[in-house]
């Protein structure tokens, strides 16, 4: 918890320039951002945001903030800086992400997940304070989308429907590992509380490709004044999905702007389709998660009527 008292702290922090190590999902793409402690302090002091501190003395050593994703039992770590020594940087993050973990747990949150860049100092860190490296993403960018190859007859692409929810999930279980699904939602119920959704917006659309009736791959599209931002996904084995869902993009995206595509690190031809329509892959982000609490589990029904753990 910090307090007034610790305004001088936060003038001096703010008098220096500290990137930020946490990349949320409307950063992706841009330049690390600097933080702004005061910012983070007086969202704190007005209940709006989780905030925590390593001070030595009337020096901030390292801030975080946490913010909640879809349902409150998740939280995203959206600032994670370590203004601390050359040397100290593991013990500066595992000290903040300590704090944090411990306001969760009181908070009865399940979750903490963090997005950092690949090679940035604070994954070491975070792993020290006992987050698991989940997942892998691979950001590709287009300065437009050209060379759009022709549909696979076999795969249509259609807006998405709040019908498509199960199936959805579903896809999500095929087309991501199971180390990952196991340290970030293994359940429909965690799934849906540690989506992130800030990022679309009012000009957003979520579009499904589907093979016969089964859902092959999704995306979900946020046009912005500068670029286009795109979540992929599709089935690891569904040949031709990833670049129907792109050529279906292509008409909404504003002329000669930039398209940004966020993929999971994973084996599957959306790579190949990703460079047919102009992407070269840019940077790298790893996924970390913190489970607070054990995952909760999900019954299936047997013929006999008993419930029985699911999985």
């Amino acid at each position: 918890m910090i307090g007034p008292n610790d305004l001088i702290a936060f003038v001096i922090f703010d008098g220096h320039i500290y990137a930020n190590q946490a990349v949320t999902r409307e950063r992706l793409g841009q330049p690390p951002e600097s933080a702004h402690a005061l910012k983070a302090a007086l969202a704190h002091w007005m209940r709006r945001r989780h905030v925590w501190l390593e001070v030595e003395g009337r020096h901030i050593q390292g801030i975080a903030t946490a913010r909640p994703l879809a349902a409150p039992t998740a939280w995203e770590i959206d600032t994670l800086v370590d203004a601390g020594d050359p040397g100290a940087e593991e013990t500066v993050v595992h000290s903040l992400l300590q704090q944090a973990q411990e306001d969760a747990r009181d908070d009865e949150v399940t979750h903490l997940l963090v997005r950092l860049r690949a090679n940035a100092p604070a994954v070491v860190g975070a792993m020290r304070a006992g987050f698991t490296q989940a997942l892998g993403e691979q950001l590709w960018r287009a300065p437009v989308l050209r060379g759009l190859a022709a549909r696979d007859r076999g795969i249509t692409v259609e807006m998405a429907s709040d019908a498509d929810e199960h199936d959805l999930f579903m896809l999500y279980n095929r087309a991501v590992p199971v180390t990952a699904r196991s340290a970030i939602a293994m359940t429909h119920t965690e799934w849906l509380a540690t989506r992130e959704d800030r990022w679309l917006g009012r000009r957003s659309t979520s579009l499904v490709a589907r093979a016969g009736a089964q859902i092959v791959g999704s995306a979900r599209i946020a046009v912005a004044r500068d670029r286009t931002d795109i979540e992929l996904l599709a089935a690891p084995e569904a040949t031709g999905a990833a670049g129907a869902l792109l050529a279906a993009v292509a008409p909404l995206c504003r002329r000669g702007q930039p398209a940004l595509a966020l993929v999971p690190a994973v084996a599957g031809p959306a790579a190949s389709e990703l460079r047919a329509t102009g992407f070269e892959p840019d940077e790298e982000y790893v996924v970390l998660s913190k489970r607070i609490a054990r995952p909760v589990e999900e019954t299936v029904t047997v013929s006999a009527g008993v419930a029985v753990p699911g999985g």
